[in-house]
């Protein structure tokens, strides 16, 4: 396996982005269908993000690791933006986050 940090931000556009984060997740051996590793964010709201805490909590299931995956992460609001900073400042480890945005200047710095 190669060496990853714990947070991948891929910027370019929707369809491009989403074929590299399928990339990087197949080569981490977690294909999305039915992952009990893999936690996808499907709505941007701050209840979503704090969900993230309790997923990263436990123990990977299939997996050797445990990877958070955000697709277009710039419709992530402010709050919710801060909310997810602690958990990138401090992944655990094992755990890794794939972020994919096409307006990257739009995520908090």
């Amino acid at each position: 396996m190669s060496l990853f940090p714990s947070t991948l931000i891929i910027a370019s556009s929707p369809k491009v982005s989403s074929k590299k984060a399928l990339e990087f997740l197949s080569e981490l051996g977690h294909l999305p269908e039915n992952n009990p590793d893999l936690f996808l964010v499907d709505q941007y709201t701050i209840a979503m993000i704090r969900l993230i805490r309790n997923f990263l909590q436990n123990k990977p299931f299939n997996h050797f690791s445990k990877i958070v995956y955000i697709p277009q992460a710039d419709n992530l609001n402010p709050e919710s933006q801060n909310a997810l900073l602690k958990n990138l400042e401090e992944p655990g480890k094992n755990n890794y986050f794939i972020l994919t945005s096409s307006k990257p200047q739009l995520l908090l710095p």
